[in-house]
């Protein structure tokens, strides 16, 4: 998406052609040397269009990232973080994404939050490698 975005900022041709070829690039990279590129492979980003529209996947990324503080709150029952919620929830279409994660106490450009997040997703990572060890 962020390729995508770069070729067009600078100009590029954002042809059929010119997106299959980055698509095969990154297939290439991602799926490493076994994996066989065909002709008709340069096409799969047409079935992606979320990979071309707004930045559509940080808005996962974003997503990911506020739920983890949000949902620990709840989960361990803090009355603060329940109470965020619910004035969130409630605030239906009034705020905007950013306005919302500020009434959670999401602050998108403090360390803690991605230092938290990681430390959370690294722990399960391990958890998982573990698991699939005792396999």
């Amino acid at each position: 998406e962020i390729e995508a975005h770069r070729m067009s900022q600078s100009g590029e041709d954002l042809s059929a052609r010119s997106l299959g070829q980055l698509w095969n690039k990154l297939m290439a990279a991602y799926s490493g040397p076994d994996y066989e590129i065909t002709a008709l492979d340069g096409y799969d980003w047409v079935a992606y269009p979320h990979l071309y529209w707004d930045f559509y996947m940080y808005n996962y990324a974003t997503g990911i990232l506020a739920a983890y503080p949000i949902a620990s709150g709840l989960l361990n029952g803090d009355a603060v973080a329940r109470s965020r919620w619910t004035r969130i929830m409630t605030a239906g279409g009034a705020l905007s994404g950013p306005e919302l994660m500020m009434e959670a106490g999401l602050d998108f450009e403090s360390e803690d939050l991605y230092k938290s997040f990681f430390k959370r997703w690294t722990s399960l990572m391990d958890e998982l490698e573990f698991l699939l060890d005792e396999s």
